[in-house]
C-alpha cells in the first residue's frame, strides 16, 4: 500500500498569491483552492485574517513587502477568529421548540441573522444540550450494599421446540440484578404469568443468596393489579411472597424506565452477551435452555466490568453478600386467590365442590372465596381478609340430584331440630362434605378461604453453591 502524501505547507508567498487572484482577478476561493491545490477552509481562513488586519486590497500598501512583516500582521493571534460571544435565550429555544414544526435547524438560521458573527450550528445545538442537562437533571441512583434488586421482563424470547407437537414456544427471560454490584441473574419460562413470575423471583433471591431490602420491579398485570405511585395494588400472591422473604415491593412508575435504570442496563446486557449468542441453537425443554443460560451466565459476572476493573462477582462477595438478609428457612407455598359468588342457595362453589355459607356473613364477605389456581381476583378490602368466626352446626337437605341441576332447593335448620321441614315429597338427601366440614374446619367453611399448595417448579437442575446459581 503507497503511503499517504504529506501535504504541502502554505508559505507566505501563497498568501500573496491569495490576495492578488482574489482581489486583482476576481477567483473565486474554489477556483483558487483549485489553482493552488490548497484546501477551500484554508483559502477562507486567510482571506479571513487579512480583511481582519486590513488588507482589502492589491497591491499591498506600502511596509509590508518584506514577509515577515506580512506575517506578523497576518498571524498575529493563533486561534479562533473573535465573534459574537452572547449566548441566545435558550429558554425561549426551548418554549419554541415545542411548537409544532419548528426546529433547531431553523432557530439556528434565526439567531444567525441577529447575531452574523454568532457561533455556528455545532455549537448552537452542544450550547442547547448542555442548557437541556441542566434545566432538567437526571437523578443518579447511588445504591447502597443490599438495598435493592430490580427485575424486569427482556424484550427479546427465546424459540422452545415442543418435539412432540412441534408447536413452537417463544420463552421468556426474566432479569435480576443487584444495585451496589450489579450481579445479574436470567431465567427462562413458558409465560410472564403470575406462577412463573413468582418462579423467577424466588430463583432470583436463591441465586443472590439472600434477601434485600426492597424488590423493584414492573406494573405488569402478573405483580401489580393497580398501578399507582403512592398506594399501589398489589396481586395478593405476590404480596404473600414478599412477606414471606420479609421484603418490600416497589413497583415503579408507568412509563418511567429510570426509576429501574439499572435493571434496563442489565436487560441490554444479557440480549448482548447471552441471547445472542443462543440466537443460533435450537432448544427442547427449558431445562436445557436455562442450563445454556447459566454457563454463559456465569461467564458474564466473572468477567471484569471495563470501567471498574473488577467483575460482578468480585464486587458481590466484596460489598454486598454480607447486606443481604438470609433467606427463610422454608420455601415459599404458593397460592392464588379467586373471587367467588353467592349462589341463590347460600352457596359457594370452590373447585366443584359447594360450602354453605350462613346468611348473616354474605354482605361482609360476599364474593371473596379462595381458589388454589387460575385466579387473579383479590378480596375486595383488607377487613375481609380477616379470619372469619367459626360457624354453628348447620345441616342441609336437598333435592335428589341437587348438585346436577344446578340451583337446589335448600332448607338450613338446625342441627338440634328434627328433620321436619324437608320432609315434603322428596326423600332427604345429606351430601357429604360439607355439613361435616363446616364442624370440623370452620376456616374451610368460612370465606375467605385460602388454599396453599407448594409452587411446582420445572425440573431444573440445582447447581452447585459455588458455580454461581
Amino acid at each position: 500500500m503507497p503511503k499517504r502524501k504529506q501535504a504541502r505547507r502554505t508559505s507566505v508567498k501563497d498568501i500573496r498569491t491569495i490576495l492578488r487572484l482574489t482581489h486583482e482577478h476576481g477567483l473565486s476561493v474554489r477556483a483558487i483552492s483549485e489553482r493552488l491545490t490548497i484546501s477551500k477552509t484554508s483559502v477562507s481562513t486567510y482571506l479571513l485574517r487579512a480583511r481582519e488586519a486590513g488588507l482589502s486590497g492589491w497591491p499591498l500598501p506600502p511596509g509590508y513587502d518584506d514577509d515577515a512583516a506580512l506575517e506578523r500582521l497576518v498571524f498575529h493571534r493563533v486561534g479562533r477568529p473573535p465573534q459574537d460571544l452572547s449566548e441566545p435565550d435558550w429558554a425561549m429555544i426551548t418554549r419554541e421548540l415545542k411548537r409544532k414544526g419548528v426546529t433547531l435547524t431553523l432557530l439556528w438560521q434565526q439567531y444567525r441573522a441577529n447575531h452574523p458573527d454568532g457561533y455556528g450550528y455545532t455549537w448552537f445545538c452542544a450550547g442547547f444540550g448542555a442548557f437541556q442537562r441542566r434545566a432538567s437533571p437526571t437523578f443518579r441512583h447511588r445504591h447502597e450494599a443490599g438495598a435493592v434488586m430490580q427485575t424486569d421482563y427482556a424484550g427479546h424470547t427465546i424459540p422452545l421446540f415442543d418435539p412432540d407437537t412441534g408447536v413452537i414456544h417463544q420463552a421468556q427471560i426474566l432479569v435480576a440484578v443487584l444495585g451496589a454490584s450489579s450481579l445479574t441473574f436470567a431465567f427462562a419460562s413458558l409465560s410472564q404469568k403470575l406462577p412463573d413470575w413468582i418462579e423467577g423471583q424466588c430463583r432470583a433471591l436463591d441465586f443472590f443468596g439472600g434477601v434485600t431490602k426492597a424488590i423493584v420491579c414492573d406494573n405488569l398485570k402478573a405483580g401489580v393489579v393497580k398501578a399507582l405511585w403512592f398506594e399501589p395494588t398489589l396481586n395478593q400472591t405476590f404480596a404473600a411472597m414478599a412477606e414471606h422473604y420479609d421484603t418490600t415491593i416497589l413497583p415503579t412508575r408507568s412509563r418511567k424506565p429510570r426509576d429501574k435504570a439499572k435493571v434496563e442496563g442489565a436487560v441490554l446486557i444479557v440480549e448482548r452477551w447471552i441471547l445472542a449468542r443462543l440466537r443460533n441453537r435450537r432448544f427442547f425443554s427449558l431445562a436445557d435452555l436455562n442450563a445454556a443460560i447459566a454457563v454463559l451466565l456465569e461467564d458474564l459476572n466473572n468477567r471484569p466490568m471495563r470501567h471498574v476493573g473488577k467483575s460482578r462477582r468480585e464486587l458481590f462477595e466484596q460489598i454486598e453478600r454480607t447486606e443481604l438478609s438470609p433467606l427463610p428457612p422454608a420455601p415459599f407455598e404458593y397460592a392464588e386467590w379467586k373471587s367467588a359468588k353467592v349462589h341463590p342457595d347460600y352457596h359457594v362453589e370452590v373447585d366443584r365442590t359447594f360450602y354453605s355459607v350462613p346468611h348473616a356473613l354474605i354482605g361482609r364477605h360476599s364474593g371473596c372465596a379462595a381458589h388454589p389456581s387460575g385466579g387473579r381476583g383479590l378480596p375486595r378490602s383488607q377487613a375481609r381478609r380477616q379470619p372469619c368466626p367459626p360457624l354453628p352446626a348447620l345441616r342441609s337437605c336437598y333435592r335428589q340430584r341437587a348438585h346436577a341441576q344446578g340451583a337446589p332447593a335448600l332448607c338450613q335448620h338446625h342441627a338440634s331440630k328434627p328433620d321436619q321441614a324437608c320432609s315434603r315429597d322428596w326423600p332427604q338427601h345429606r351430601y357429604s362434605g360439607r355439613a361435616d366440614d363446616a364442624r370440623s374446619s370452620p376456616s374451610r367453611a368460612g370465606i375467605p378461604l385460602r388454599l396453599r399448595h407448594p409452587l411446582a417448579f420445572p425440573s431444573i437442575p440445582a447447581p452447585a453453591r459455588g458455580s454461581g446459581l
